[in-house]
């Protein structure tokens, strides 16, 4: 289980809540955004940047967030829909 927990929790949304929540709260939006460069599948890295959004995140950091998310996913798909979703 050791060895299988790390990998589900990287390639699934399994718990992405409760781990953006509490990634959050010890870092903000830099350590959420650490943890999504950690993550495997573009899926999952915008799931968690969607969650990231739904914290109370400061309009001096949106900046950030869109680099960094940018930067990280491969898929066209995938950084539409949430550009939309977040920046409209």
């Amino acid at each position: 289980m050791n060895e299988i927990l790390p990998e589900l929790v990287r390639t699934t949304t399994i718990g992405a809540e409760s781990r953006v929540n509490r990634y959050y709260r010890q870092g903000g939006v830099s350590a959420v955004l650490a943890e999504i460069d950690r993550l495997e599948s573009d899926h999952v890295k915008a799931h968690y940047a969607s969650l990231l959004m739904k914290q109370n995140v400061a309009a001096k950091d949106y900046a950030m967030v869109i680099n960094r998310i940018s930067s990280t996913l491969d898929s066209d798909h995938y950084l539409t829909e949430f550009s939309k979703k977040w920046f409209g």
